[in-house]
C-alpha cells in the first residue's frame, strides 16, 4: 500500500514537473504564462501611470471643466447641482458580444473638481486581477452619482455590474443616468449617415479626430500586450477612451440645447418634437415644433395645438396643408368641421377630397356617405 502510494506521489511530481530533459506539458504552460505575465509587468512599465493595486493601473488626467448652465441640461432632465454629482463613463472591452464571456480591461470615469474635469481610467494588466481591480474602480464612484454615458445603458454598465458580480463586489446603481446615444439618435438618425460618438465630435462639436485608433481594435491592442508584444496600440487606445470621455463633456450640453432648439443644429425637429409629445411635455413640444415648414413638423403641431384644446390654431394648420394636398391634413379638417364647428357643407368638402386623396378608402367613403345623409343628400357610391 505504502509501495503503492509512492509511487503516484512520484507519478504525479514527474507529471507537474518532469525531468530536466523532457518537461511536462503541464510546465511548459506554467512557464510561459509566468514568462507572459512578466512581460506584461514590463510593458505595463511603459505605460504612464500609477499602480494603485496588483494587476491595476491607474491614469490620471487634468484639464480646465468647461462649466455649463443649468439650462444647457435641462431638457436632459438634469438640474441644478448635475455637473457635480455627475460621473461621465466609458470602457474599452475585449469584445462587444457582452455576457461573461467579455471582459473590461479599461473602465474610465471623469468628473468635476472644482474648476478642473479629472479623467482617470484603470487599465487591468492582467485579467487575474480582476476583484482588486472592481474595488478600485468602486472608489471613482462616490455614494451618490449620476452617470452620463454613450451607449451605456445597453452596453457599458450591464457589463460593468456583470465583471463585478463575477469578481464577487456589490452593484451600485446610479441615482441617474443620462444616455446621450438615444436624444442623438432621436434628433439626428434621419440626417447623418451613423450617431457614433466620433460622428458627434465631428459634427457638434466641430473636433473630428486624426490618427486615431478607434475602439473597434481595442480587443486586439490588449491581445498584444497581454502576449508581450508591442504595447503602443494599447496606449493609443488609451488616447482614444480618455478623449471619449472628454467629448461626453463637451457634448452633454450642446444635445441638450438641440433637444431645446433642433432647428439651430439641423436636426429633425419633427422627431425631437415627437419624443417631447411622448413625454407629455405639450409647452416644449409646441416651442419645439413652432414655425418649422415640413409636413411632419406642422402635422405634430397641429396635434400638439389639439391636445391643448387650441382648435383653431391647430385647423388654421391643417386647413393650409389640407390646401397642399396632405391626406391626414383633410381628414383633420373633415372631422374639424363635422364634430367641432358643425360645419356640415365645409365637412362634406374635405370628405369629398379625402377620397380623392385615398381612392378605394372604405373608412373615407364611409365619412362622406355619413356626412351626406346628415345634410339630406344621396349616399356616394
Amino acid at each position: 500500500m505504502a509501495g503503492s502510494l509512492a509511487s503516484r506521489l512520484g507519478r504525479l511530481q514527474r507529471d507537474a514537473g518532469g525531468s530536466a530533459a523532457e518537461p511536462s506539458p503541464l510546465a511548459e504552460r506554467l512557464d510561459a504564462l509566468r514568462r507572459r505575465s512578466r512581460r506584461s509587468r514590463d510593458l505595463g512599465q511603459t505605460i504612464p501611470g500609477e499602480p494603485v493595486a496588483d494587476g491595476v493601473l491607474r491614469l490620471e488626467h487634468r484639464q480646465p471643466f468647461g462649466p455649463w448652465i443649468d439650462a444647457d441640461v435641462e431638457p436632459l432632465g438634469l438640474g441644478a447641482g448635475a455637473s457635480m454629482e455627475a460621473r461621465f463613463v466609458d470602457t474599452e472591452t475585449t469584445g462587444l458580444a457582452g455576457g461573461t464571456g467579455t471582459r473590461i480591461f479599461l473602465f474610465g470615469a471623469a468628473w468635476r473638481d472644482g474648476e478642473d474635469l479629472v479623467v482617470c481610467q484603470l487599465l487591468l494588466l492582467r485579467p487575474g486581477a480582476e476583484a482588486a481591480y472592481w474595488e478600485v474602480a468602486e472608489s471613482l464612484l462616490p455614494q451618490h452619482f449620476g452617470l452620463v454615458s454613450y451607449n451605456g445603458k445597453s452596453f457599458d454598465w450591464p457589463l460593468v455590474a456583470t465583471r463585478q458580480r463575477l469578481s464577487g463586489r456589490p452593484v451600485r446603481q446610479p441615482n441617474w443616468h443620462v444616455d446621450l446615444v438615444h436624444p442623438v439618435r432621436r434628433a439626428f438618425g434621419s440626417r447623418w449617415p451613423d450617431c457614433r460618438l466620433q460622428t458627434c465630435e465631428a459634427r457638434l462639436l466641430g473636433a473630428p479626430r486624426s490618427n486615431d485608433l478607434g475602439g473597434e481594435f481595442a480587443p486586439w491592442a490588449y491581445r498584444e500586450f497581454l502576449a508581450g508584444r508591442d504595447a503602443g496600440p494599447l496606449r493609443r487606445i488609451i488616447d482614444h477612451h480618455r478623449q471619449d470621455m472628454i467629448s461626453l463633456v463637451e457634448l452633454l450640453p450642446v444635445v441638450g440645447r438641440c433637444l431645446g432648439d433642433p432647428g439651430a443644429f439641423g436636426a429633425d425637429a419633427a422627431a425631437v418634437g415627437r419624443g417631447w409629445l411622448e413625454a407629455g411635455d405639450l409647452a416644449r413640444a409646441a416651442a419645439v415644433l413652432a414655425g418649422h415648414t415640413c409636413a411632419e413638423a406642422r402635422l405634430l403641431h397641429a396635434s400638439v395645438l389639439r391636445r391643448q384644446e387650441r382648435w383653431a390654431d391647430a385647423a388654421e394648420i391643417w386647413s393650409a396643408l389640407a390646401g397642399e394636398g396632405e391626406a391626414r391634413a383633410v381628414e383633420a379638417m373633415a372631422k374639424y368641421c363635422e364634430h367641432r364647428t358643425r360645419d356640415l357643407e365645409a365637412a362634406r368638402g374635405y370628405a369629398r377630397q379625402l377620397v380623392a386623396c385615398r381612392p378605394g378608402d372604405a373608412a373615407s367613403t364611409h365619412r362622406l356617405n355619413r356626412i351626406e345623409r346628415r345634410l339630406g343628400k344621396q349616399p356616394t357610391d
